[in-house]
């Protein structure tokens, strides 16, 4: 410590400490001076630092940590030229070479046997293995120190044997066998079940059939044993069936007859566990203590009397003296005793009645806790329920109490130390394996999608991944009735919720876990996309994932009648669900009713009037919205937070809240959709599965965009100011929130629209003008980026100006816009992040970080990419400008008549509809860039490759006869179409039906209908049905001229001549 010197020395021990800090394995502290440390070895572990617990290790040489140890380490990028890591503290070379010791004062002979170094002079030799009488071991005339670990275990299978005996079996034992190279310990007998045998009556000798071996590291071994003789009436003895090396229980036989043992069981069988048992301690308990009590505790009395009596130092029953007998007679009717030890028994058993392969924890536990650890004795284990303060012993401080009265013996964690038993008790290789296999419920475990590498999904390495606080659910869950209970555990979150909120459950034909598991199957596999995909757009995805778990409790409201639950709200101390009950209830999370659907409160998901499990979208929608709000800074931002003075509302929908609605931007990262779905984001997750790909979709849905809004544009500049007012609107902001405003847009004026003298995009910025799906007269107004809103801002918009905000964040809907529109710009981290977080302070400065200009403004950020269109329409491969803004300016018309502006926004759908499906989905192609072209030149080739295709842009080379094929359905085409077909001037003959059934988000131009002779019955020229398809330059020559080219037309339609 301060200015003094460690040298040539070792540490090999465990740390219990609160925390890290402050703690070492060599030296604790201080936090001040420069103590020299050097040609010294650290093999300490535990709850500290490897070597120092402050950073004084400035002046450290040549010292060395074991790199097995569970400590953190010491070592930085500045010490670690003198201070490294190593896993041979078992070679010689180490401590010789390495560290310099002198072997005339070091005696290094035994390190071949896993024996730690020893001063030469040392009064007391290395008991490695803590062997009883282990100076009269070494003693033995054939002692080996190679078989001391043999020894060690020996003493553990025979415990009432001498050394000789210990010593004569290990030399025997083969080389490699598992007693002379993994350390025991401890052993437990089990009965015909598997089930823990605490105590042994000597008349009821075979109740132990097998042992169970369970080692400090390896996976347990279990070995049937038989009788072979007692020792004395104190002791029995048993030979381990192929082995044959004899075992001895650690335990005396009892002898206590019968009647003393009904006598007590009597006795106790009369107490009432909330005013006799319970009233030890001055707090009232929950009533799941009194229930767990006489539920379970009570019914099974008789044997848990006979465990205490046959384990316990206060009842000598193992002998037949008989005062000895009349000591334990008089301990009988000590009530207060029976009382401590019931009410102790009661709260172990309940919160650690957890099953190990058929050991019950809470046996081990309680009557043989010091083989876990030391000073677990049943004594102590009472001393310290009842003298722990009142609120560690409630039903959500199970956690608590564990921390703060069991770690300091046990030293691990509590998923640690209950994880650690699953493979050392039970022998599963990983906790999750013993979880699944044990758990009675329905647990559905998914991986993110593709099963990325490293990211922890499994059920233990989420239960593991609560923060301390919140493991209070662990014991409930493992300990409650899980027949009717279901989880879901995935990339940062557990879902948990009563099987018995859902009425298809109730229906009790064989099959209801079936249906319920295909709901919970369906469900979990978006959850698997969603942080799939998700998790591909960064680099530090699987470490973010990995830090954190999210909990979501489903409902406890609405409950149809059961067995097991009344109809209704389950409320706290009445209800009878048992996952209401044993794990809401125990965990103190029966949630509020606060007329939502669900809440998050930015660690847990509370659902309230939904249930949350379902296949619908809007089930999912509100998972992935409470979602958000958890994770939206903390995950979707890379842990950056949520961009100073924007709400909670301003980062879920339309920002990472999973809706398909029509408008909506949000990238859709949870299924597949059908390519005639109306939406704006992408169809298929699998089209924004990296980083590259997420963001060349948001770059060519907002070139796009940027193409529509400026053609619209000059639409717009063409009409009379009596139809510019009567479409537009202006943005009115006024301050408010955190650095924000609200946007109010609303109607102009002739005369207004007059005054601004409108001639071009600049104009139309400078006096804020849109196109919004407002009815003439309304307006509407959006909320600050700080309170949030629902929903989001349509990308069917036409925003000439763009709200925004260079001293904050703009309103809502523009905010999460924009956020969209920079993903598009500077991809995901580089732009999305930016934007939406607190790594930019305003709209400005995202602006200028994102394209990395540090004196662009946004407007002419609008104004550059507006040039950039004009620049560029000549290389638009499905249209002519001037066609689209003559469509555009009939829309305008059209609304400036009715007094709305649909029709135009109608227009912008159909054209971006067209070409994002003609495109896939902007993968093999954008607004500039057409997809490679099908060249037809035979009507039977048009139809094979129409089939064949989900969309496609067709380029006619020679004229289409039908006249040989025969229409199938009522058309030639009857399945959809989805695609741009260029007749090249060519025409289409032989027509005796319509050529296309249905005819979706396409587009027709310069093709002839040649003389069609159509049949009895036929409905139209060319389609049957269309929903957003635009026909130009299509025409019909020859025929009877009485049908039309379409029969029913769907949402947008038109047609045009050149």
């Amino acid at each position: 410590h301060g200015g003094g010197v460690i040298q040539n020395s070792y540490t090999q021990v465990q740390v219990i400490a609160p925390a890290q800090k402050g703690n070492g394995g060599l030296i604790g502290g201080p936090n001040t001076g420069s103590p020299v440390l050097q040609n010294c070895l650290s093999m300490s572990s535990g709850a500290g630092y490897r070597i120092a617990g402050f950073d004084v290790l400035g002046s450290a040489k040549n010292l060395y940590e074991y790199s097995g140890s569970t400590s953190a380490t010491n070592i930085t990028q500045a010490n670690r030229d003198q201070i490294k890591e190593t896993d041979a503290i078992f070679d010689p070379a180490l401590y010789r070479d390495a560290l310099g010791w002198n072997e005339g004062v070091w005696d290094l002979a035994l390190l071949a046997y896993g024996k730690r170094p020893n001063l030469r002079t040392a009064p007391q030799q290395d008991n490695n293995y803590g062997i009883p009488g282990y100076t009269q071991l070494l003693s033995q005339e054939n002692y080996q120190p190679q078989r001391e670990l043999a020894y060690a275990n020996l003493a553990k299978l025979m415990p009432f044997s001498d050394l000789r005996t210990w010593v004569e079996q290990g030399n025997r034992l083969p080389e490699g066998h598992p007693l002379t190279v993994q350390a025991v310990e401890f052993v437990l007998p089990l009965d015909q079940n598997g089930g823990l045998v605490t105590g042994l009556h000597r008349d009821r000798l075979d109740e132990i059939q097998a042992i169970r071996l369970v080692f400090r590291q390896g996976a347990m071994e279990e070995h049937p044993v038989s009788l072979q003789k007692t020792m004395g009436d104190l002791v029995a003895m048993y030979t381990i069936q192929g082995i044959g090396l004899p075992y001895q229980p650690g335990t005396y036989l009892a002898a206590l007859d019968a009647s003393k043992l009904e006598e007590a069981v009597q006795l106790v069988s009369n107490y009432d566990y909330a005013t006799q048992i319970a009233s030890l301690t001055q707090e009232e308990e929950s009533r799941l203590y009194t229930d767990h009590y006489n539920q379970a505790v009570k019914l099974n009395l008789s044997a848990l009397v006979e465990k205490i009596l046959f384990t316990q130092a206060q009842y000598p029953t193992y002998s037949s003296h008989e005062g000895i007998q009349q000591l334990v007679l008089e301990r009988l009717k000590e009530e207060d005793s029976w009382k401590e030890l019931l009410y102790s028994y009661n709260y172990y058993n309940k919160w650690y009645g957890i099953n190990y392969r058929g050991v019950d924890l809470s046996d081990l536990l309680f009557f043989r806790g010091n083989q876990l650890a030391e000073g677990l004795s049943t004594v102590n284990l009472t001393h310290l329920l009842l003298t722990a303060p009142s609120e560690q012993r409630e039903t959500h401080r199970t956690v608590v109490f564990y921390n703060n009265a069991l770690k300091n013996h046990i030293g691990q964690s509590l998923t640690d130390f209950l994880g650690g038993l699953s493979y050392r008790l039970a022998g599963y290789d990983n906790p999750s394996d013993w979880f699944a296999a044990n758990f009675q419920g329905i647990l559905k475990e998914q991986p993110p999608l593709g099963n990325a590498q490293g990211i922890r999904y499994r059920i233990w390495d989420i239960l593991s991944g609560l923060d301390d606080g919140r493991k209070s659910i662990l014991l409930p869950i493992l300990t409650a009735p899980q027949e009717d209970m279901y989880l879901i555990s995935l990339p940062t979150q557990l879902m948990l919720g009563s099987l018995n909120r859902y009425s298809t459950y109730l229906v009790k034909d064989g099959m209801e876990r079936q249906r319920m598991e295909e709901i919970i199957d369906a469900y979990a596999e978006k959850m698997g996309v969603f942080y799939g995909i998700s998790s591909t757009w960064t680099d530090d995805a699987e470490g973010i994932l990995n830090s954190f778990v999210n909990i979501q409790y489903d409902t406890r409201l609405n409950f149809p009648q059961s067995e097991a639950a009344d109809a209704g709200d389950q409320n706290k101390d009445q209800t009878r669900d048992p996952v209401m009950k044993w794990v809401y209830e125990a965990n103190n999370t029966i949630s509020a009713k606060n007329g939502s659907a669900a809440f998050a409160n930015g660690t847990n998901v509370f659902w309230v009037l939904e249930a949350a499990l379902g296949t619908s979208d809007y089930i999912f929608f509100t998972f992935s919205h409470e979602t958000a709000h958890n994770q939206d800074g903390r995950y979707f931002y890379g842990g950056a937070g949520r961009r100073n003075g924007t709400g909670a509302e301003a980062h879920a929908d339309g920002n990472i809240a999973q809706e398909m609605r029509d408008g909506c931007m949000v990238f859709n990262i949870s299924k597949i959709n059908d390519l005639g779905v109306e939406m704006t984001n992408n169809f298929s997750y699998e089209r924004i599965d990296s980083p590259e790909k997420i963001q060349s979709y948001y770059h060519e849905m907002f070139e796009t965009g940027y193409v529509l809004d400026y053609l619209a544009a000059q639409a717009f500049l063409q009409l009379t100011p009596q139809q510019q007012a009567a479409v537009a609107v202006q943005a009115v902001h006024t301050p408010g929130g955190t650095n924000s405003f609200t946007t109010q847009y609303q109607d102009l004026t002739e005369e207004e629209i007059i005054q601004m003298d409108l001639k071009d995009v600049d104009d139309l910025w400078e006096n804020r003008i849109s196109i919004r799906n407002l009815k003439k007269g309304s307006t509407e107004r959006i909320s600050t980026a700080t309170d949030g809103s629902y929903g989001f801002e349509s990308f069917y918009n036409m925003n000439w100006y763009q709200s925004h905000n260079d001293s904050g964040s703009p309103d809502t809907h523009s905010f999460k816009r924009l956020g969209m529109e920079m993903l598009g710009v500077g991809g995901y981290e580089k732009g999305y992040r930016i934007y939406m977080s607190a790594l930019s302070a305003n709209d400005l400065d995202a602006l200028r970080q994102i394209t990395g200009r540090e004196d662009i403004t946004w407007k002419e950020y609008k104004m550059e990419r507006f040039r950039q269109v004009e620049d560029n329409l000549k290389n638009i491969p499905y249209f002519s400008a001037e066609t689209v803004v003559a469509q555009f300016k009939t829309a305008f018309e059209a609304d400036a008549q009715k007094g709305t502006r649909s029709e135009s926004i109608a227009v912008k759908r159909m054209l971006y509809g067209i070409v994002k499906r003609a495109t896939g989905d902007f993968s093999h192609g954008g607004i500039y860039q057409s997809p490679a072209v099908i060249q037809v030149t035979s009507a039977e080739q048009f139809l094979a490759l129409a089939a064949e295709n989900p969309y496609g842009y067709y380029r006619l080379e020679g004229n289409l006869d039908f006249s040989a094929i025969a229409p199938q359905q009522g058309s030639y085409l009857p399945q959809r179409f989805v695609g741009i077909i260029d007749g090249n001037g060519y025409e289409v003959t032989g027509l005796q039906a319509p050529l296309f059934g249905d005819l979706q988000y396409a587009q027709i131009t310069n093709l002839t209908v040649e003389q069609p002779s159509l049949s009895t019955g036929a409905q139209a020229v060319l389609a049957v049905k269309t929903r957003q398809v635009i026909l130009g330059n299509v025409s019909v020559q020859g025929g009877d001229g009485q049908l039309p080219l379409v029969k029913t037309k769907t949402d947008g339609y038109y047609q045009y001549t050149q």
